[in-house]
């Protein structure tokens, strides 16, 4: 017996599926005819229905992909952490462990819970219930992820083009968090299509001899006095590199183009410094949840902020000196590109 095809819903299928119940009521559908599945519902006028797979392996949803940041477990308020930001936070936990060794024997007992994050337990048998959070700047956070987008589909329509090119631009974390607003969806889109434009039109061009990138670059504007005579000039003009400006790229502010054995783009890292106000934010993003921390039972509650975390920009130790205000028993500060980390001077603040 032949297996059935998957049925296709059509502008007549409500027609069809009603026809196919009047035939199951008559007997008609029960022989080695196939009954057709009922009819997801009814279809808009010279709409057409999806297509549905029933029994499809991969209609099933997967249940650890719909695991996500921050969403909501059956209470409806703690947040659920994925696997991998877990082992990332416990690693947290262990380089300040490892950091300060006047906080005595400590171990880390209970790993898997929300809320706080990880329960320790010291040597004398006192449990501490530690939240972990990340000071970052939600601006320079977002301009990070679309600077991943812009890789990816930079190497899409490179892929579609048939273009073998390197491309490595840069963009400035301002810049690119501005991409990030949903109104600006057109923009970035122009803004990658240009790229991939100038990475095409690149190619083209007769190879420099010794050089294998291709620089284009903004330049200064020349300084000209009053009888026209270019007085100033940028130095860059005459490294061998191509103007930037009249090409399309417009939030990028340098970018370079080479062959290569397939498509590829990279995105130049230049970050700024963040000021200290991130720290204060993230202690206060979790003071409004120490009563629910304070119901585990734990005889301590203490808070470790995480900077230079390789999202919302760096953070530097210095950041970190002066008074803060926290209600946590203890609060610490883990520089995470070096591993230092201090305790923060704080100002207690009841709840």
């Amino acid at each position: 017996m032949q297996t059935p095809r998957p049925w296709r819903a059509t502008r007549s299928g409500a027609a069809g599926c009603a026809g196919a119940a009047q035939a199951t009521a008559s007997g008609r559908g029960d022989g080695d005819r196939p009954t057709r599945p009922p009819s997801p519902g009814p279809a808009r006028v010279g709409q057409l229905r999806p297509q549905i797979r029933y029994g499809h392996p991969r209609s099933r949803p997967d249940p650890v992909a719909r695991r996500v940041v921050n969403d909501q477990s059956r209470n409806g308020r703690t947040p659920v952490t994925r696997p991998a930001d877990k082992e990332q936070e416990l690693r947290y936990v262990r380089h300040m462990i490892a950091g300060m060794p006047d906080l005595g024997e400590l171990t880390i007992t209970d790993a898997d819970r929300e809320s706080p994050d990880c329960q320790l337990t010291s040597s004398d048998g006192r449990t501490v219930g530690l939240e972990v959070v990340r000071a970052m700047d939600e601006g320079v956070a977002s301009g990070r992820g679309v600077k991943s987008k812009m890789t990816k589909r930079i190497v899409k329509d490179l892929r579609m083009a048939r273009v073998n090119a390197h491309i490595n631009f840069s963009i400035s974390d301002g810049a690119a968090g501005l991409l990030a607003l949903p109104e600006m969806k057109a923009t970035l889109a122009a803004e990658i299509n240009a790229l991939v434009r100038l990475a095409t039109n690149a190619l083209r061009e007769a190879p420099v001899p010794g050089k294998v990138w291709r620089r284009y670059q903004r330049y200064d504007s020349d300084a000209v006095d009053e009888t026209g005579f270019v007085c100033w000039r940028d130095a860059s003009r005459d490294n061998g590199s191509h103007d930037l400006d009249g090409r399309g790229v417009e939030f990028c502010t340098s970018v370079l183009v080479r062959p290569y054995s397939e498509p590829l783009a990279t995105c130049g890292v230049s970050s700024r410094g963040q000021p200290r106000r991130i720290i204060q934010d993230a202690i206060d993003a979790k003071a409004s949840l120490l009563p629910e921390y304070k119901a585990k039972g734990d005889d301590e509650l203490w808070l470790l902020v995480v900077g230079s975390s390789g999202q919302g920009g760096a953070l530097d130790i210095s950041a970190a000196e002066g008074e803060f205000i926290s209600p946590f028993e203890r609060t610490f500060f883990l520089e995470a590109f070096e591993g230092k980390c201090i305790e923060l001077k704080v100002r207690k603040r009841a709840l």
